[in-house]
C-alpha cells in the first residue's frame, strides 16, 4: 500500500510540473496581454506582450497598482468592479477599459478579469487579459 501511495505522490508531483511548466510557456509567449493581480489590484506579474502594449518594462509594471495605469476617467469604474470580484458578487467581468501607453497616448483596450479564489471560494487574486479593442474588433470580424 504505501508503495502504490508514494507513486500516486510522484504521479502528482510530476503532472503538477509538467501543468506548471505548460502555464509558464502559455503565459510568457500569449500574444494576448496577461497580468497576475494581488487581491487588492497590485501587478504580480505581467507577460510581454502587456508590457508593449502599455509601453512599458514589466519591473515598472510589478508591484504597481493596476488602476494607475487606466485612464483617470476608468479607475474608479474599475476598482468598482474589482471590489465585487472580490465580495464574490462575480467570478469575472469584461471591460472595455482604456489604458495610458507610456507616451501619454490612450490604449483602448477589451479587457477580462477574473478571480482567483482558495478552496473555500476566498478571492486570492485575480488574472487579467488585455487585448488591444482593434485588434479585438479584427478577430471578431473574421
Amino acid at each position: 500500500m504505501c508503495l502504490v501511495r508514494d507513486l500516486e505522490a510522484q504521479g502528482d508531483a510530476a503532472l503538477l510540473a509538467e501543468a506548471t511548466r505548460a502555464f509558464e510557456i502559455t503565459f510568457r509567449h500569449s500574444p494576448i496581454g496577461q497580468g497576475l493581480l494581488s487581491r487588492t489590484g497590485r501587478w504580480l506579474r505581467v507577460n510581454g506582450a502587456l508590457a508593449e502594449l502599455l509601453g512599458r518594462d514589466d519591473d515598472d509594471l510589478v508591484g504597481a497598482d493596476a488602476s494607475d495605469a487606466l485612464h483617470p476617467d476608468d479607475r474608479q469604474a474599475v476598482r468598482e468592479r474589482l471590489r465585487r470580484l472580490v465580495d464574490d458578487a462575480d467570478d469575472h467581468y469584461v471591460v472595455g477599459a482604456r489604458y495610458l501607453h507610456a507616451d501619454g497616448s490612450v490604449v483602448r483596450t477589451h479587457t477580462r478579469i477574473t478571480r482567483i479564489a482558495d478552496g473555500e471560494g476566498t478571492a486570492r487574486g485575480f488574472v487579467a487579459q488585455v487585448v488591444d479593442a482593434k485588434a479585438w474588433r479584427r478577430f471578431q470580424d473574421g
